[in-house]
């Protein structure tokens, strides 16, 4: 009996142990489960918030048209190419020494030639040169002959905003400054000229608020446009008329002047300060916050003075 008991319990113990070892080597031919790190977290995260890209390729009657490597080639109102009736500017680029070249033309015929010489360390430029051609003649080395260049320097904040543009030779008597608020956003310029014998005179005001409901600072909306500013006129030098907002509209070269979309801008020309101009700017945005229209209205008429649309070429990092 005591020999039986023995034998049984030897063949129990036997089963157990191949049981135990069938269960070790289940779990070996199991495939181990891949270890995710903090760091491969992160970038998974990282991944999956990366930002669409927004080129803009239309900015009212304006189509904006790139090179292959993303830099801006040409901007047309009206017609494309060759055929074009109004305005078209192109650009080329001299990487060797670091500078932009901007043509302009209107009926086809050269109306401004502008340089801007970039710094390497912040892509901001620091200097232009502008040639204007007289409109005399429509042969193009005549117009070469009647050509009236002006040099302009620029200066930035210590947060890379434009802060002065300044001619070359005349100094203070012909400038524009620009003055920011807190949130970073261009609240004035003022243009300042040589009037009569007297220099530096200030001849031209704009002032510019971003409270969309000139109210509360809550209802202020950011600014995503990949625009100098969203209200700039098209690429025209200093003038009485306008003043010098922003030298050059659609070259991402003179740092970003505002955080945030224009409410209103108000032109007033000095010293008289007669009222030239007051508009106040509503937008549509898409689901990403871009502007898809913008209207401007007319603040003493309540005239809407235009419609412009915002159109871009859209590429999802996520995809």
């Amino acid at each position: 009996m005591n020999a039986l008991f023995q034998k049984n319990m030897a063949i129990a113990s036997l089963v157990v142990l191949i049981g135990f070892t069938s269960c070790q080597e289940n779990k070996l031919v199991i495939p181990d489960q891949p270890v995710v790190t903090s760091s491969e977290l992160a970038n998974s995260a990282r991944l999956s918030a990366l930002p669409k890209v927004y080129k803009l390729t239309r900015h009212g009657d304006a189509t904006l048209t790139y090179y292959n490597d993303g830099r801006l080639k040409r901007v047309t109102s009206g017609a494309d190419a060759r055929g074009n009736t109004k305005y078209r500017r192109e650009y080329s680029y001299d990487d060797a020494d670091h500078r932009i070249d901007a043509y302009s033309y209107i009926d086809n015929q050269p109306v401004f030639y502008d340089a801007y010489w970039i710094d390497d360390a912040t892509g901001r430029c620091h200097r232009s040169t502008q040639i204007g051609y007289l409109m005399i003649e429509e042969n193009v080395a005549y117009y070469k002959q009647h050509e009236l260049t002006t040099m302009w320097y620029y200066t930035y904040t210590t947060k890379g905003q434009l802060k002065t543009c300044q001619h070359l030779y005349w100094d203070s008597s012909n400038r524009t400054e620009y003055t920011y608020n807190a949130d970073d956003d261009l609240i004035k310029t003022i243009t300042y000229d040589r009037v009569g014998k007297q220099d530096g005179v200030a001849v031209h005001e704009l002032t510019l608020t971003y409270d969309q409901n000139q109210s509360s600072r809550s209802t202020v909306l950011a600014d995503k446009n990949p625009l100098n500013t969203s209200w700039a006129h098209l690429p025209v030098p200093h003038s009485q008329n306008e003043g010098q907002p922003v030298p050059e509209v659609y070259l991402p070269i003179f740092g970003k002047p505002s955080k945030h979309l224009v409410a209103s801008v108000t032109q007033t020309k000095l010293p008289t300060n007669q009222h030239v101009s007051s508009s106040f700017f509503t937008y549509t945005l898409n689901t990403d916050g871009y502007v898809t229209e913008r209207k401007e209205v007319d603040a003493r008429k309540s005239l809407l003075l235009e419609t412009k649309p915002f159109g871009y070429l859209v590429t999802d990092l996520n995809k």
